[in-house]
Protein backbone atom coordinates (compact mmCIF):
# COMPACT_ATOMS: atom_id res chain seq x y z
CA UNK A 1 0.00 0.00 0.00
CA UNK A 2 1.39 3.24 -0.99
CA UNK A 3 0.97 6.12 1.91
CA UNK A 4 0.07 9.91 1.30
CA UNK A 5 3.17 12.14 1.25
CA UNK A 6 2.94 15.47 2.39
CA UNK A 7 3.31 16.40 -1.29
CA UNK A 8 1.09 14.40 -2.74
CA UNK A 9 -1.56 15.77 -0.13
CA UNK A 10 -0.59 19.53 -0.62
CA UNK A 11 -0.89 18.88 -4.66
CA UNK A 12 -4.47 17.00 -4.09
CA UNK A 13 -5.18 20.71 -2.09
CA UNK A 14 -4.34 22.73 -4.49
CA UNK A 15 -6.33 20.87 -7.22
CA UNK A 16 -9.34 21.20 -5.00
CA UNK A 17 -8.74 24.89 -4.13
CA UNK A 18 -8.32 25.26 -8.20
CA UNK A 19 -11.70 23.37 -8.98
CA UNK A 20 -13.95 24.78 -5.83
CA UNK A 21 -12.15 28.52 -5.75
CA UNK A 22 -10.58 29.16 -8.39
CA UNK A 23 -12.32 29.17 -11.56
CA UNK A 24 -15.56 30.99 -10.77
CA UNK A 25 -12.80 34.04 -10.42
CA UNK A 26 -11.07 33.47 -13.96
CA UNK A 27 -12.54 36.16 -15.43
CA UNK A 28 -12.22 38.77 -12.91
CA UNK A 29 -8.53 38.83 -12.79
CA UNK A 30 -5.85 40.15 -15.48
CA UNK A 31 -2.04 40.19 -15.69
CA UNK A 32 -0.26 39.95 -13.77
CA UNK A 33 -1.63 38.41 -10.38
CA UNK A 34 -5.02 36.20 -9.98
CA UNK A 35 -6.77 35.48 -7.17
CA UNK A 36 -6.43 31.97 -6.68
CA UNK A 37 -8.78 31.49 -3.86
CA UNK A 38 -10.29 33.76 -1.81
CA UNK A 39 -9.07 32.38 1.19
CA UNK A 40 -6.02 33.93 0.43
CA UNK A 41 -6.04 36.69 -1.80
CA UNK A 42 -3.84 38.01 -4.80
CA UNK A 43 -0.93 37.64 -2.06
CA UNK A 44 -0.36 34.54 -0.42
CA UNK A 45 2.02 36.05 2.92
CA UNK A 46 3.97 33.52 5.13
CA UNK A 47 1.42 32.44 7.36
CA UNK A 48 -1.33 31.48 4.69
CA UNK A 49 1.38 30.08 3.00
CA UNK A 50 2.35 27.23 5.90
CA UNK A 51 -1.17 26.64 6.80
CA UNK A 52 -2.29 25.45 3.48
CA UNK A 53 0.65 23.55 3.24
CA UNK A 54 1.94 25.03 0.10
CA UNK A 55 5.68 24.50 1.86
CA UNK A 56 5.46 21.34 1.02
CA UNK A 57 6.16 21.98 -3.18
CA UNK A 58 9.63 23.49 -2.31
CA UNK A 59 12.29 21.92 -2.32
CA UNK A 60 13.86 21.19 1.53
CA UNK A 61 16.49 23.87 0.61
CA UNK A 62 13.91 26.87 1.14
CA UNK A 63 12.96 27.46 4.35
CA UNK A 64 9.80 29.43 5.72
CA UNK A 65 11.91 32.49 6.81
CA UNK A 66 13.11 32.98 3.18
CA UNK A 67 10.19 33.44 1.80
CA UNK A 68 8.61 36.96 1.37
CA UNK A 69 5.38 35.66 -0.13
CA UNK A 70 3.49 33.87 -3.13
CA UNK A 71 0.65 34.44 -5.72
CA UNK A 72 -0.71 32.95 -8.67
CA UNK A 73 -0.09 35.44 -12.20
CA UNK A 74 -2.24 34.37 -15.07
CA UNK A 75 -0.09 34.42 -17.99
CA UNK A 76 -0.03 34.54 -21.96
CA UNK A 77 -1.02 31.84 -23.50
CA UNK A 78 -4.07 31.34 -21.38
CA UNK A 79 -1.42 30.02 -18.60
CA UNK A 80 -1.30 29.95 -14.82
CA UNK A 81 1.92 30.26 -12.62
CA UNK A 82 2.57 30.03 -9.04
CA UNK A 83 5.38 32.78 -8.17
CA UNK A 84 7.03 32.22 -4.65
CA UNK A 85 9.06 35.29 -3.88
CA UNK A 86 11.86 34.98 -1.79
CA UNK A 87 13.75 37.71 0.11
CA UNK A 88 16.71 37.58 -0.69
CA UNK A 89 17.47 35.29 -3.76
CA UNK A 90 15.42 35.41 -7.32
CA UNK A 91 11.70 34.48 -7.19
CA UNK A 92 10.81 30.42 -7.70
CA UNK A 93 8.45 30.20 -10.63
CA UNK A 94 6.45 26.48 -11.33
CA UNK A 95 3.49 26.33 -14.32
CA UNK A 96 -0.23 25.42 -12.95
CA UNK A 97 -1.00 22.56 -15.69
CA UNK A 98 -4.24 20.60 -15.52
CA UNK A 99 -4.01 21.17 -11.67
CA UNK A 100 -0.55 20.05 -11.12
CA UNK A 101 2.94 22.10 -10.73
CA UNK A 102 5.55 21.77 -12.89
CA UNK A 103 9.04 21.44 -11.28
CA UNK A 104 10.28 24.97 -9.93
CA UNK A 105 12.66 26.90 -11.61
CA UNK A 106 15.17 28.33 -9.44
CA UNK A 107 17.56 30.93 -10.56
CA UNK A 108 21.18 32.41 -8.98
CA UNK A 109 20.09 35.48 -7.65
CA UNK A 110 21.44 38.25 -10.27
CA UNK A 111 20.63 42.38 -9.18
CA UNK A 112 20.43 43.00 -12.77
CA UNK A 113 17.94 40.19 -13.75
CA UNK A 114 15.33 41.60 -10.40
CA UNK A 115 15.93 44.87 -12.00
CA UNK A 116 14.21 43.65 -15.16
CA UNK A 117 11.43 42.21 -12.87
CA UNK A 118 8.37 40.56 -14.98
CA UNK A 119 9.53 40.80 -17.86
CA UNK A 120 12.30 38.31 -16.99
CA UNK A 121 9.96 36.29 -15.25
CA UNK A 122 7.80 36.22 -18.75
CA UNK A 123 10.75 34.97 -20.42
CA UNK A 124 11.20 31.95 -17.95
CA UNK A 125 7.58 31.27 -18.06
CA UNK A 126 7.32 30.81 -22.26
CA UNK A 127 10.56 28.74 -22.31
CA UNK A 128 9.06 26.62 -19.44
CA UNK A 129 5.76 26.14 -21.70
CA UNK A 130 8.17 25.45 -24.86
CA UNK A 131 7.84 28.91 -26.64
CA UNK A 132 10.54 31.10 -27.49
CA UNK A 133 9.35 34.65 -27.13
CA UNK A 134 10.42 38.06 -29.57
CA UNK A 135 12.65 40.55 -27.46
CA UNK A 136 14.78 42.97 -28.70
CA UNK A 137 17.97 44.42 -26.40
CA UNK A 138 19.21 47.37 -26.30
CA UNK A 139 22.70 47.01 -24.75
CA UNK A 140 24.75 48.83 -22.46
CA UNK A 141 27.05 50.23 -25.08
CA UNK A 142 24.44 51.46 -27.27
CA UNK A 143 24.27 48.26 -29.75
CA UNK A 144 20.83 46.67 -29.87
CA UNK A 145 19.25 43.40 -31.28
CA UNK A 146 16.00 42.11 -32.06
CA UNK A 147 15.44 38.10 -32.09
CA UNK A 148 14.52 34.99 -30.75
CA UNK A 149 15.20 33.51 -27.15
CA UNK A 150 16.32 30.14 -27.69
CA UNK A 151 17.14 29.77 -23.88
CA UNK A 152 18.66 30.58 -20.75
CA UNK A 153 21.98 29.31 -19.59
CA UNK A 154 24.10 30.64 -16.81
CA UNK A 155 21.86 33.19 -16.14
CA UNK A 156 22.22 34.17 -19.63
CA UNK A 157 19.96 34.73 -22.71
CA UNK A 158 20.74 32.93 -26.22
CA UNK A 159 19.16 35.24 -28.75
CA UNK A 160 18.81 34.08 -32.36
CA UNK A 161 18.72 37.14 -34.90
CA UNK A 162 19.26 37.92 -38.58
CA UNK A 163 22.81 37.97 -38.38
CA UNK A 164 23.10 34.95 -35.55
CA UNK A 165 23.29 33.19 -32.41
CA UNK A 166 24.54 35.75 -29.31
CA UNK A 167 24.54 35.24 -25.56
CA UNK A 168 23.70 38.09 -23.11
CA UNK A 169 24.09 38.47 -19.33
CA UNK A 170 21.48 40.86 -17.85
CA UNK A 171 24.24 43.02 -16.58
CA UNK A 172 25.22 43.42 -20.52
CA UNK A 173 21.60 44.77 -21.19
CA UNK A 174 20.27 47.99 -20.74
CA UNK A 175 16.46 47.71 -21.85
CA UNK A 176 14.47 44.92 -22.94
CA UNK A 177 11.39 44.76 -24.38
CA UNK A 178 9.29 41.42 -24.85
CA UNK A 179 6.85 41.08 -27.40
CA UNK A 180 3.52 41.02 -26.18
CA UNK A 181 4.47 42.97 -23.04
CA UNK A 182 6.12 45.70 -24.91
CA UNK A 183 5.08 46.95 -28.47
CA UNK A 184 7.71 45.25 -30.47
CA UNK A 185 8.40 47.00 -34.09
CA UNK A 186 12.29 45.78 -34.80
CA UNK A 187 10.71 43.27 -37.11
CA UNK A 188 10.22 46.19 -39.31
CA UNK A 189 11.44 49.29 -38.60
CA UNK A 190 14.72 47.73 -36.41
CA UNK A 191 14.26 49.36 -33.22
CA UNK A 192 11.34 51.11 -31.51
CA UNK A 193 9.81 54.84 -32.22
CA UNK A 194 12.62 56.84 -29.83
CA UNK A 195 9.82 59.11 -29.34
CA UNK A 196 6.45 57.37 -29.06
CA UNK A 197 5.35 59.91 -26.03
CA UNK A 198 5.34 62.86 -27.77
CA UNK A 199 4.08 64.66 -30.80
CA UNK A 200 6.44 67.81 -31.08
CA UNK A 201 5.64 69.81 -27.93
CA UNK A 202 2.63 67.68 -26.54
CA UNK A 203 2.49 64.77 -24.95
CA UNK A 204 0.85 61.80 -26.39
CA UNK A 205 -0.71 59.00 -23.38
CA UNK A 206 1.64 56.72 -24.35
CA UNK A 207 4.03 56.49 -21.04
CA UNK A 208 7.62 56.87 -20.64
CA UNK A 209 8.96 53.59 -18.84
CA UNK A 210 10.49 53.84 -15.72
CA UNK A 211 14.06 55.27 -15.50
CA UNK A 212 14.00 56.38 -19.29
CA UNK A 213 14.14 60.24 -20.49
CA UNK A 214 14.84 62.70 -22.72
CA UNK A 215 16.22 66.04 -23.40
CA UNK A 216 14.51 68.30 -25.98
CA UNK A 217 15.11 71.43 -27.59
CA UNK A 218 13.24 73.33 -29.32
CA UNK A 219 14.73 76.48 -31.52
CA UNK A 220 18.12 76.41 -29.19
CA UNK A 221 15.70 78.21 -26.99
CA UNK A 222 13.60 76.19 -25.07
CA UNK A 223 14.83 73.44 -23.43
CA UNK A 224 13.61 70.54 -20.94
CA UNK A 225 14.28 67.29 -19.46
CA UNK A 226 11.40 64.32 -18.87
CA UNK A 227 12.13 61.67 -17.05
CA UNK A 228 9.93 58.28 -15.83
CA UNK A 229 9.43 58.23 -12.23
CA UNK A 230 7.36 54.79 -12.94
CA UNK A 231 6.27 52.90 -16.38
CA UNK A 232 2.88 55.21 -15.58
CA UNK A 233 4.27 58.25 -13.83
CA UNK A 234 6.65 61.09 -15.64
CA UNK A 235 7.59 64.89 -14.66
CA UNK A 236 9.55 67.42 -17.52
CA UNK A 237 10.95 70.73 -16.54
CA UNK A 238 12.15 73.31 -19.00
CA UNK A 239 13.38 76.75 -19.65
CA UNK A 240 14.11 78.92 -22.13
CA UNK A 241 16.86 80.42 -21.98
CA UNK A 242 16.62 83.60 -24.15
CA UNK A 243 14.56 85.19 -21.23
CA UNK A 244 16.95 83.78 -18.59
CA UNK A 245 20.49 85.43 -20.38
CA UNK A 246 17.25 88.80 -20.52
CA UNK A 247 16.65 89.10 -17.19
CA UNK A 248 20.33 88.84 -15.66
CA UNK A 249 21.63 91.31 -18.01
CA UNK A 250 19.22 94.04 -18.25
CA UNK A 251 16.47 94.10 -14.86
CA UNK A 252 14.15 95.65 -17.24
CA UNK A 253 13.09 92.06 -17.96
CA UNK A 254 11.23 90.54 -15.06
CA UNK A 255 12.83 86.82 -15.36
CA UNK A 256 12.79 83.48 -16.88
CA UNK A 257 10.44 81.74 -18.81
CA UNK A 258 10.01 78.13 -16.79
CA UNK A 259 7.46 75.49 -16.48
CA UNK A 260 7.12 72.21 -15.08
CA UNK A 261 4.57 69.09 -15.87
CA UNK A 262 3.37 65.91 -14.65
CA UNK A 263 2.02 63.50 -16.65
CA UNK A 264 0.45 59.89 -15.49
CA UNK A 265 -0.56 57.56 -18.67
CA UNK A 266 -1.06 53.64 -19.21
CA UNK A 267 -2.68 51.63 -21.71
CA UNK A 268 -6.01 50.48 -21.12
CA UNK A 269 -6.30 48.11 -23.71
CA UNK A 270 -4.52 46.75 -26.83
CA UNK A 271 -4.76 50.27 -29.38
CA UNK A 272 -5.75 52.72 -26.55
CA UNK A 273 -3.88 54.56 -24.13
CA UNK A 274 -5.10 56.81 -21.64
CA UNK A 275 -3.08 60.24 -19.86
CA UNK A 276 -3.80 62.83 -17.59
CA UNK A 277 -1.45 65.18 -16.31
CA UNK A 278 -1.02 69.42 -15.05
CA UNK A 279 1.28 71.81 -16.31
CA UNK A 280 2.23 75.32 -14.59
CA UNK A 281 4.65 78.01 -15.98
CA UNK A 282 5.51 81.22 -16.48
CA UNK A 283 7.86 83.50 -16.13
CA UNK A 284 9.53 83.61 -12.59
CA UNK A 285 11.47 86.73 -11.64
CA UNK A 286 12.30 88.24 -8.19
CA UNK A 287 8.72 89.55 -7.69
CA UNK A 288 7.66 86.34 -6.62
CA UNK A 289 4.48 86.13 -8.44
CA UNK A 290 5.01 82.38 -9.30
CA UNK A 291 3.96 80.27 -12.09
CA UNK A 292 1.13 82.96 -14.53
CA UNK A 293 -0.28 79.39 -16.45
CA UNK A 294 -1.76 76.28 -14.69
CA UNK A 295 -3.71 73.98 -16.59
CA UNK A 296 -4.93 70.57 -16.18
CA UNK A 297 -5.24 68.11 -19.09
CA UNK A 298 -6.53 64.38 -20.31
CA UNK A 299 -5.17 62.68 -23.37
CA UNK A 300 -6.62 59.56 -25.15
CA UNK A 301 -4.32 58.02 -27.70
CA UNK A 302 -5.74 55.77 -30.12
CA UNK A 303 -3.35 53.22 -32.18
CA UNK A 304 0.11 51.99 -31.45
CA UNK A 305 3.74 54.13 -30.43
CA UNK A 306 4.29 53.67 -34.48
CA UNK A 307 0.82 55.44 -35.99
CA UNK A 308 -1.14 56.96 -33.49
CA UNK A 309 -3.40 59.87 -32.93
CA UNK A 310 -4.21 61.61 -30.11
CA UNK A 311 -6.87 63.92 -28.36
CA UNK A 312 -6.09 66.24 -25.62
CA UNK A 313 -8.45 68.64 -24.03
CA UNK A 314 -7.16 70.83 -21.26
CA UNK A 315 -8.36 73.81 -18.87
CA UNK A 316 -6.89 75.98 -16.76
CA UNK A 317 -6.07 79.70 -16.32
CA UNK A 318 -3.93 81.86 -17.68
CA UNK A 319 -2.81 85.03 -15.67
CA UNK A 320 -4.90 83.99 -12.76
CA UNK A 321 -7.94 84.18 -14.54
CA UNK A 322 -9.96 80.96 -15.50
CA UNK A 323 -9.99 80.15 -19.10
CA UNK A 324 -13.43 80.66 -20.61
CA UNK A 325 -12.83 77.88 -22.97
CA UNK A 326 -10.67 74.38 -23.35
CA UNK A 327 -7.71 73.94 -24.99
CA UNK A 328 -7.84 71.58 -27.74
CA UNK A 329 -4.70 69.31 -28.89
CA UNK A 330 -5.07 66.87 -31.47
CA UNK A 331 -2.29 65.34 -32.89
CA UNK A 332 -0.63 62.34 -34.87
CA UNK A 333 2.61 60.34 -36.17
CA UNK A 334 3.13 57.18 -38.39
CA UNK A 335 6.38 55.84 -39.21
CA UNK A 336 6.69 55.27 -43.01
CA UNK A 337 10.34 53.86 -42.71
CA UNK A 338 12.96 52.80 -40.40
CA UNK A 339 14.38 56.17 -40.62
CA UNK A 340 11.66 58.62 -40.99
CA UNK A 341 8.23 59.15 -39.60
CA UNK A 342 5.57 62.02 -40.08
CA UNK A 343 3.85 63.82 -37.46
CA UNK A 344 0.98 66.71 -37.08
CA UNK A 345 -0.08 68.74 -34.44
CA UNK A 346 -2.80 71.43 -33.86
CA UNK A 347 -4.20 73.70 -31.34
CA UNK A 348 -7.30 75.60 -30.86
CA UNK A 349 -7.81 78.11 -28.57
CA UNK A 350 -10.72 80.08 -27.93
CA UNK A 351 -10.02 83.96 -25.62
CA UNK A 352 -12.47 85.10 -23.22
CA UNK A 353 -15.51 87.36 -25.21
CA UNK A 354 -15.24 90.98 -24.05
CA UNK A 355 -19.05 92.67 -23.91
CA UNK A 356 -18.53 96.22 -25.48
CA UNK A 357 -21.07 98.91 -25.06
CA UNK A 358 -21.63 101.46 -27.64
CA UNK A 359 -22.98 104.73 -27.47
CA UNK A 360 -25.80 105.93 -30.30
CA UNK A 361 -27.33 109.36 -31.31
CA UNK A 362 -27.53 111.66 -33.45
CA UNK A 363 -26.49 115.63 -33.83
CA UNK A 364 -29.07 117.94 -33.66
CA UNK A 365 -28.20 121.11 -36.02
CA UNK A 366 -31.30 122.91 -35.18
CA UNK A 367 -30.00 122.96 -31.36
CA UNK A 368 -26.86 122.16 -31.86
CA UNK A 369 -26.27 119.17 -29.78
CA UNK A 370 -25.77 115.29 -29.72
CA UNK A 371 -28.45 113.54 -28.95
CA UNK A 372 -27.79 110.17 -27.05
CA UNK A 373 -30.43 107.21 -28.46
CA UNK A 374 -30.29 103.42 -26.94
CA UNK A 375 -26.53 102.13 -26.64
CA UNK A 376 -25.61 99.31 -28.72
CA UNK A 377 -23.85 96.03 -27.28
CA UNK A 378 -21.34 94.25 -28.91
CA UNK A 379 -19.83 90.64 -28.39
CA UNK A 380 -16.30 89.77 -29.80
CA UNK A 381 -14.31 86.51 -29.18
CA UNK A 382 -11.54 85.01 -31.01
CA UNK A 383 -10.90 82.08 -31.32
CA UNK A 384 -6.73 81.44 -31.93
CA UNK A 385 -4.87 77.97 -34.07
CA UNK A 386 -1.99 76.58 -34.61
CA UNK A 387 -1.03 73.94 -37.39
CA UNK A 388 2.38 71.94 -37.78
CA UNK A 389 2.98 69.39 -40.27
CA UNK A 390 6.69 67.88 -39.71
CA UNK A 391 9.42 65.47 -40.85
CA UNK A 392 10.91 63.58 -37.93
CA UNK A 393 14.42 61.74 -38.99
CA UNK A 394 14.96 59.18 -36.49
CA UNK A 395 18.18 57.51 -35.06
CA UNK A 396 18.08 54.67 -32.14
CA UNK A 397 18.65 57.66 -29.64
CA UNK A 398 17.56 60.94 -30.80
CA UNK A 399 15.26 62.65 -33.51
CA UNK A 400 15.42 65.65 -35.58
CA UNK A 401 12.34 67.44 -36.45
CA UNK A 402 11.81 69.74 -39.27
CA UNK A 403 8.13 71.20 -39.49
CA UNK A 404 6.36 74.16 -40.83
CA UNK A 405 3.69 76.13 -38.62
CA UNK A 406 0.34 78.03 -39.88
CA UNK A 407 -0.87 80.14 -37.52
CA UNK A 408 -4.19 82.30 -37.75
CA UNK A 409 -6.94 83.03 -36.03
CA UNK A 410 -10.75 83.80 -36.13
CA UNK A 411 -12.30 86.88 -35.22
CA UNK A 412 -15.98 87.25 -34.61
CA UNK A 413 -18.53 89.66 -32.99
CA UNK A 414 -22.17 89.42 -32.22
CA UNK A 415 -24.56 92.05 -31.89
CA UNK A 416 -26.37 91.82 -28.26
CA UNK A 417 -28.58 94.66 -28.54
CA UNK A 418 -29.43 98.03 -29.52
CA UNK A 419 -28.57 99.43 -32.76
CA UNK A 420 -25.87 97.35 -34.87
CA UNK A 421 -22.71 99.16 -35.55
CA UNK A 422 -21.25 99.39 -39.00
CA UNK A 423 -18.21 98.37 -37.92
CA UNK A 424 -18.86 94.61 -36.88
CA UNK A 425 -16.69 92.30 -38.67
CA UNK A 426 -16.14 88.30 -39.08
CA UNK A 427 -13.48 86.05 -40.27
CA UNK A 428 -9.77 84.30 -40.21
CA UNK A 429 -7.13 85.65 -40.78
CA UNK A 430 -3.67 83.45 -41.48
CA UNK A 431 -0.11 84.84 -41.36
CA UNK A 432 1.17 84.91 -44.67
CA UNK A 433 4.12 82.93 -44.49
CA UNK A 434 4.26 79.37 -42.31
CA UNK A 435 6.64 79.41 -39.74
CA UNK A 436 9.63 77.44 -40.13
CA UNK A 437 9.54 74.71 -36.43
CA UNK A 438 12.73 72.61 -35.58
CA UNK A 439 14.03 70.67 -32.40
CA UNK A 440 15.79 67.69 -31.60
CA UNK A 441 15.57 65.22 -29.15
CA UNK A 442 18.30 62.82 -27.28
CA UNK A 443 17.03 60.08 -25.49
CA UNK A 444 18.63 58.72 -22.67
Amino acid sequence: MRYATPKSIAKSLMVAFWVIFALPGLAQQTFPAWTFSPLVGERIDVEEFNRFRFRALLETSVRLGDIDYAEFQRRSGGQYAFIVHLKETAPLLALLKEGQLTAFRTETFNPAAKRMGHKWEQIQTDLAAGDHPTIRVDLEGGMFLAGEVLGMQDDSLRVRSQIGIFQFSPEDIFLLEVEGLDYQSSGQYGYANTNATRHLFAPTAIPLRKGEGYYQNVWIGLNSFNYGLSDHIAITGGVEVFTTFASLLNSYYSGALMFANLKVGTQVKPGIYLGAGALAGGLLGEDGEGANLAIGYGLATLGNPEHNMTLGVGWGAIGGDPAPAPIIMIGGMTRVSRRLSLVTENWIVTDAHNDVQYPQGEYDYNTGQYILGPPSYVRYSNTYMAFTAAVRLMRERATFDFGLVAAGQTERSQHTGGVAPHYMRNGTDFIPVPLPYLDMVFKF
